[in-house]
This record gives C-alpha cells, sequence and structure tokens, in this order.
C-alpha cells in the first residue's frame, strides 16, 4: 500500500518570491526544456522542468525556498513540475484555502499529466505555494504541483505521461 506523505511534505515546502525583478534562469532550448544543471531562482521553474528538491520531506517546519537546481530530466533529480497554476483570488486567501485548493487540483491533474492513477503510481505529489509576502508580485500567485518517488529514490527520466 503506498504511504501518502504529502500533507507533512506540503508544509514542509514553502515558495516566496521576492526575487521577481532581478531572477535568473536556466539554459533552455527551444521547447523550454532544460539543457545544463543550474540553480535558477525559483519564479523561473516552469511546468515540466525537473529539480533536485532542496526540502527535508521529514521536517514539520516550513521551508521558504528561493533558489533551487534544475537539471535535465535525463540526469538523476529528485522531482518534476507537473503542473503549474494561478490562486484565482485578490487577496491573499491564507495557507488554509491555498492548501485545500492544492490538494484537489494536483490530485485531479496526477493522473493526465502522468498516465496512471495515484493510487497505483511509485510516484507521490506536493507542491510550492506563495506566501503573502509574495502575493502582488509577478508569479506571486503559482502554485506548482510536482511529484516524487514514494520511497525516497531519485529519478533519471521525464516522469510526465510515464505511467510511473
Amino acid at each position: 500500500m503506498k504511504i501518502n506523505i504529502l500533507k507533512s511534505v506540503c508544509l514542509a515546502v514553502v515558495v516566496s518570491l521576492l526575487f521577481a525583478a532581478c531572477t535568473t534562469d536556466a539554459k533552455r532550448n527551444e521547447a523550454g526544456d532544460v539543457e545544463e544543471a543550474k540553480d535558477i531562482d525559483v519564479v523561473n521553474l516552469r511546468d515540466g522542468d525537473c529539480f533536485i528538491d532542496p526540502s527535508d520531506f521529514g521536517s514539520e517546519e516550513d521551508v521558504e525556498v528561493y533558489e533551487l537546481t534544475v537539471k535535465p530530466c535525463d540526469e538523476t533529480h529528485s522531482s518534476q513540475v507537473y503542473h503549474v497554476y494561478d490562486v484565482q483570488s485578490n487577496e491573499y486567501p491564507g495557507t488554509d484555502v491555498i492548501f485545500a485548493e492544492a490538494d484537489e487540483k494536483c490530485l485531479d491533474e496526477f493522473e493526465k499529466e502522468i498516465g496512471s492513477t495515484y493510487e497505483e503510481s511509485a510516484l507521490d505529489f506536493t507542491y510550492m505555494y506563495p506566501l503573502e509576502n509574495s502575493w502582488d508580485l509577478d508569479k506571486g500567485k503559482e502554485v506548482l504541483c510536482y511529484v516524487f518517488m514514494v520511497d525516497g529514490s531519485e529519478l533519471n527520466q521525464d516522469v510526465l505521461g510515464s505511467g510511473l
């Protein structure tokens, strides 16, 4: 049976989008895929990007993430973004609302993007979400759903459509 660690993981990853004015992005090909490993500002993370997750999955403390390492998906990585959406609210709705919406939206997109049901998959998901201090910034309302191996092992392929 699959162990769902979603609740503890989503609390461990907090995205604070404070660097919207001066950001570092990866070298990408015409399709937008990362061509070489690089530390980037989290605001430049895109749907389909593979990366090394800087959070401590065992931690129950919030972690503000400003920068992380993206890699080509055929290189060893821990996580991959599979869905990005904006929270639809003029005012910061609070983390309870963001978590409830992200739980639902990320799960709803899982089978369509990964190619297997969540229950049957070797992958689990969580998300990065905005903080109140980033709400009015460019990309300040984005939630990034991403997957990782349930057993904690590393990935070395693009998992979108893989059925993994």
